[in-house]
C-alpha cells in the first residue's frame, strides 16, 4: 500500500482536490478493465486517439478514489466529491516513477529479456522451469513497452523470490526509461532481427539501445554465436555468461541427433556434460531452451535435475482462444496456464466479449503463486466480486479449503474427474464461459466437453493482431475523423460478431454489412453500434427499422420505395447516400440530385446521416489521375446535395487503401475494409500489418503407395517412385480452391512442404508426405505464415478477398488473444 502523499511525492505531482489521507494497493491505465475499489488508482493518460480523463466519473461510479491526472477540470470535486486527484504533467511518466519507486522496495533478483524474437516465450519457459524453487513474479502475457513493463513491476510483492520481466523498445531513448524502472540484477539478451529497424539508422545503432538495460547488472547471458551482438558486447565490458553451438563458451551446446519431433543435445559447463531431449527442432525454440540453460547454469543449478523439465517444455500458447460452446455459450480457453496475472487477463479478454452478458469462472488451484493461501484466494475472490461475475466453479483441494471467501453464485470440487462426473451442461446456456487452470489439473477435458463439436479443420483469429491492424490504420487518420468497418461477408470469412464485439470495445464508430439480415445477426449478438446495410432489399424495410438498421440508398428506385414505406408506415428511417463517381456500379447520378433532394425534403423521417462514394483504384498508382478525378466529382456532388437539403452529414470517400494513399481526402469519416484483416491492396504498407488468420486442419489417414498406384478422382495423382500420402480433413467444400490441386499448392506439415496429390474433393485433399516425419492428427497448415494468403491467392488466379469470404460457416472459426 502507497499513501496519496507518497504518491504526489513520487510523481513530483500535488493534490489539486480531495484528502490527502488514504492509501493504494492497485493502479491501473484501462478504462475499459477498471480494478474496482477504493484502494485503486486510475492513471489517466492522454494520446493521440485516447483521453483517458474523458472515463473519470464512470470509474468513479465504480469505486475508484484516486485519480493521477494530467489536466485540472472543473469537475472533478463537484462530480467526484470523495476522490483525491492528483495532478502530474505526464501520467505515462507518473506510471513509470512510481513503478521505480515500487521495484527499489524490493532485494530480489530481477531478470530483464530482451532482444528482437523469443522474450515472452523464454520468459514463459523459465517460469514453468523454475516455478518449483522459486514463488516467481513475471511479466503478464507481452508486457515489455513503456507502458507495459511498469504494469508488470506493480505485482511485485514481498512472497516473490524471483521476477522475471521482457522489455522491448520501438524507437531510441526508451530503453534507458526501462532500465530505470526494472534495474535487473541478470540480463538476457536473446538476438538482433529487423523489428523497429525503421527507427534507428542502423542495427548497431539498435544493439546499442537494447544494451542500454544491462548498465548494471551482474551478468549479461547471450549467444556468442552472434557476431555483431558479440563484438559489441565485449566493446563494454559487461561481466557476461555465453552460450554457443560453434565456439568455446561458458555453456558450449552441442545437437547429437534430430528429427521432426525433437532434438537430443549435449550440454558442457567446467567439463561437466548432460544430455537433454528437447520436444521441438525449429532453430527458434532451441535457441530460446537454450538460453533457459545458460541462466540455471549460472544460478549454479545442476541442469541434470531439469531434463525431465525440459522434456516436457510446451509451445506455450501465448493467447486466450475463444470458441464456440454447447448452448448458444462462448468459452474462452486457458486450460494450461493459471497465476493471478493470468487470471486478470483471462478476465479482462472475457469482459470484451460483450454479445454474453451472462459470465462464468472456472478456476484450478493456483499453483506456485508466492503467496499464503489466505491471501492468495481473498484476492482472488476480490476480483471476481469487483469484475461482476455472474458464476464461479473452483476446482481443488486449496480452493475448496477457501470458499468461504468467495461471494455470490459458487460452485467447488476437490478435482477435475469430480466436476465432470456431476457437470449438467444445461447449467451453462448463452453465457461466455472462462476456463483458466494450472496444467496438472487436464482443464483441457472441460473445455472438450463444453465446446460445440464441430468440423475439425479451423480457421484461427488472431484478435490482437486485427487489434494491431486496427490501431495502425487509427493512427493514420486525423483525431476528429470516424472509422467505419466493414464486416460484411462473415467479417472477410473472420466471424461478424465476434469482429465486432472486438470493435465495438475498441471504439469504432461505424459497421457496415452487406445485407440486413447479416446486421439483425450483429444486434441479436449484442452489437449496438450503428450499422449501415449495404445492399439493402424492398423486403426488409420492416427488419431494417426494427433492428435500428441505416440503409444505403443508391437509386430514385430504392428511395422512393423506402420513402412509400415510410409514410405508409409512420416509420423513421437513417440512411446513407451513395454518390456514383465514376466506378459504375452503385450510386446516383448527377441529374438525379434535384429528384433525390426533392423526395427527402417532402419526407422529414428520411434522415441523411452520411453522403459517400467507392474509389474503383485507390491501390494502385497507375489509376491516381482518374481517383483524384473521382474526388473531384465527388466534392462537387457532395457539396450540391448538402446545399440543397441544408445539411451537413459526413462525408466518406477512402476504403484501406485510400486511407494510406490519399490521407487529404479523409472528411468525416472513413471505411476500413481488407486492411483490417491484414492486407494492404497497395502493398506499400504490408509489412506494418499483422497477419489475422490461420487455416489449419489434420492428418486423418497416411498410406503407403506403389509406383503403378493412382490418388482421387479421374486417378489423376502419382508418385513416379512410390512413397507416402496423408489425406486432410480438408477440400473445396471448406473453401479450398480446386484448382489448387494436381501438385499446384502445398500444405505445410511439421514445417516441411506437402505438395496437393490428385484433385481435391469435396471434403478431403491428398498429399504428398514421403519425405516428412508425421502421425495421423498431426496439423496441416493450409495457409499463415507459409504458404500465406497471397501466395494461395496467387495460384487459385484469385484475390486474397475471394479466398478468406470462401471459407465455409462450417469450418470452425477460434478466435484467440496473444
Amino acid at each position: 500500500m502507497i499513501s496519496f502523499e507518497k504518491i504526489a511525492s513520487i510523481c513530483s505531482g500535488h493534490i489539486i482536490s480531495g484528502s490527502m489521507d488514504g492509501y493504494v494497493r492497485d493502479f491501473y491505465t484501462d478504462s475499459r478493465s477498471p480494478i474496482m475499489g477504493n484502494t485503486s488508482a486510475f492513471i489517466a493518460i492522454e494520446g493521440r486517439n485516447h483521453d483517458g480523463h474523458i472515463f473519470i466519473p464512470e470509474l468513479y461510479q465504480l469505486g475508484t478514489r484516486c485519480f493521477i491526472v494530467e489536466k485540472q477540470q472543473d469537475y472533478y470535486a463537484g462530480d467526484c466529491p470523495l476522490a483525491t486527484f492528483i495532478k502530474v504533467s505526464k501520467g505515462l511518466v507518473a506510471l513509470q516513477q512510481i513503478a521505480a519507486w515500487h521495484r527499489m522496495q524490493f532485494k530480489i533478483p530481477v531478470v530483464a529479456i530482451t532482444g528482437s524474437n523469443g522474450k515472452t516465450i523464454i520468459k514463459e519457459w523459465l517460469s514453468q522451469l523454475l516455478s518449483w524453487q522459486f514463488h516467481i513474479v513475471k511479466s503478464p502475457k507481452s508486457y515489455n513497452s513503456q507502458l507495459g513493463v511498469p504494469l508488470s513491476v506493480l505485482q511485485m510483492d514481498l512472497l516473490h523470490e524471483l521476477a522475471i520481466f521482457e522489455a522491448g523498445i520501438s524507437k531510441p531513448g526508451e530503453m534507458e526509461i526501462l532500465q530505470k524502472i526494472l534495474h535487473p540484477v541478470v540480463g538476457i539478451f536473446t538476438n538482433l532481427g529487423s523489428a523497429h529497424d525503421e527507427a534507428f539508422r542502423n542495427r548497431n545503432e539498435k544493439l546499442s539501445e537494447k544494451l542500454k538495460l544491462f548498465q548494471d547488472v551482474e551478468v549479461l547471458i547471450y549467444c556468442k554465436d552472434q557476431t555483431l551482438v558479440h563484438e559489441k558486447i565485449c566493446s563494454k565490458n559487461f561481466p557476461v555468461f555465453t552460450w554457443s553451438m560453434h565456439d568455446q563458451a561458458d555453456l558450449c551446446v552441442r545437437i547429437i541427433r534430430q528429427d521432426s519431433l525433437g532434438t537430443y543435445c549435449q550440454c558442457r559447463h567446467k567439463g561437466n556434460d548432460c544430455e537433454i531431449y528437447l520436444p521441438f527442432s525449429d532453430t527458434a525454440s532451441l535457441e530460446n531452451a537454450f538460453h533457459c540453460m545458460a541462466l540455471i547454469v549460472w544460478m549454479g543449478l545442476p541442469l541434470q535435475r531439469f531434463k525431465e523439465s525440459f522434456q516436457n517444455l510446451k509451445n506455450v500458447p501465448m493467447r486466450l482462444e475463444l470458441v464456440e460452446g454447447n448452448n448458444n455459450c462462448h468459452i474462452i480457453n486457458d486450460a494450461y496456464n493459471n497465476d493471478l496475472a493470468g487470471i486478470i487477463a483471462g478476465i479482462d479478454f472475457m469482459i470484451q466479449q460483450q454479445n454474453k452478458p451472462k459470465k462464468t469462472v472456472i478456476l484450478s488451484d493456483v499453483l506456485q503463486s508466492g503467496k499464503g493461501g489466505d491471501a492468495l484466494y481473498a484476492e482472488i475472490a476480490r476480483l471476481l466480486k469487483t469484475k461482476n461475475i455472474d458464476l464461479i466453479i473452483g476446482i481443488g483441494p486449496e480452493i475448496c479449503q477457501n470458499k468461504e471467501v468467495f461471494e455470490g453464485n459458487c460452485m467447488f470440487f476437490e478435482s477435475t474427474d469430480n466436476f465432470l462426473t456431476e457437470l449438467d451442461e444445461t447449467t451453462f446456456t448463452n453465457q461466455t464461459i472462462l476456463v483458466k487452470g494450472a496444467r496438472p489439473f487436464r482443464f483441457e477435458r472441460i473445455v472438450q466437453k463444453l465446446q460445440k463439436k464441430l468440423h475439425g479443420t479451423v480457421l484461427e483469429i488472431n484478435l490482437e493482431a486485427l487489434l494491431h491492424n486496427f490501431n495502425f490504420y487509427r493512427s493514420k487518420i486525423q483525431g476528429d475523423t470516424k472509422i467505419m468497418v466493414m464486416v460484411k461477408a462473415l467479417a472477410y470469412g473472420s466471424g461478424s460478431h465476434q469482429v465486432s464485439s472486438l470493435l465495438q470495445y475498441h471504439g469504432a464508430d461505424y459497421l457496415a454489412v452487406a445485407y440486413a439480415d447479416e446486421g439483425i445477426e450483429l444486434r441479436h449478438h449484442g452489437i449496438s453500434l450503428p450499422i449501415m446495410v449495404m445492399n439493402a432489399q424492398t423486403d426488409q424495410f420492416e427488419k431494417i427499422s426494427l433492428f435500428r438498421l441505416e440503409p444505403e440508398i443508391y437509386s430514385l428506385a430504392l428511395l422512393k420505395a423506402l420513402n412509400d414505406f415510410s409514410l405508409q408506415h409512420q416509420t423513421d428511417f437513417i440512411i446513407h447516400l451513395k454518390l456514383e463517381t465514376g466506378m459504375h456500379r452503385l450510386g446516383f447520378k448527377k441529374e438525379e440530385l434535384e429528384e433525390l433532394c426533392g423526395i427527402i425534403k417532402k419526407n422529414p423521417r428520411l434522415k441523411v446521416v452520411s453522403v459517400f462514394s467507392h474509389l474503383a483504384g485507390a491501390d494502385e498508382v497507375s489509376h491516381d489521375e482518374f481517383t483524384l478525378k473521382q474526388v473531384s466529382a465527388f466534392e462537387v456532388l457532395s457539396n450540391t446535395l448538402s446545399d440543397k437539403l441544408g445539411i451537413k452529414p459526413y462525408r466518406h470517400i477512402l476504403n484501406s487503401a485510400g486511407i494510406l494513399r490519399f490521407p487529404e481526402y479523409q472528411y468525416d469519416m472513413v471505411r476500413l475494409g481488407i486492411g483490417l484483416y491484414g492486407f494492404d491492396a497497395s502493398l506499400l504498407y504490408q509489412n506494418k500489418l499483422q497477419q489475422v488468420s490461420t487455416l489449419k486442419t489434420t492428418i486423418s489417414q497416411i498410406h503407403k503407395i506403389g509406383p503403378e498406384d493412382r490418388v482421387g478422382y479421374s486417378r489423376m495423382g502419382r508418385l513416379p517412385n512410390g512413397g507416402k500420402v496423408a489425406t486432410i480433413g480438408i477440400g473445396y467444400a471448406d473453401g479450398y480452391p480446386r484448382i489448387l490441386g494436381n501438385g499446384k499448392a502445398y500444405v505445410k506439415i511439421n514445417g516441411q512442404n506437402a505438395r496437393v496429390i490428385g484433385n481435391i474433393c469435396m471434403d478431403m485433399t491428398m498429399v504428398d508426405v514421403s519425405h516428412i516425419e508425421c502421425n495421423e492428427g498431426d496439423t496441416a497448415i493450409v495457409f499463415g505464415s507459409d504458404p500465406d494468403i497471397y501466395q494461395l491467392a496467387e495460384l487459385a488466379h484469385s484475390i486474397p478477398y475471394e479466398v478468406l469470404t470462401n471459407i465455409k460457416d462450417r469450418v470452425k472459426r477460434v478466435y484467440f488473444s496473444s
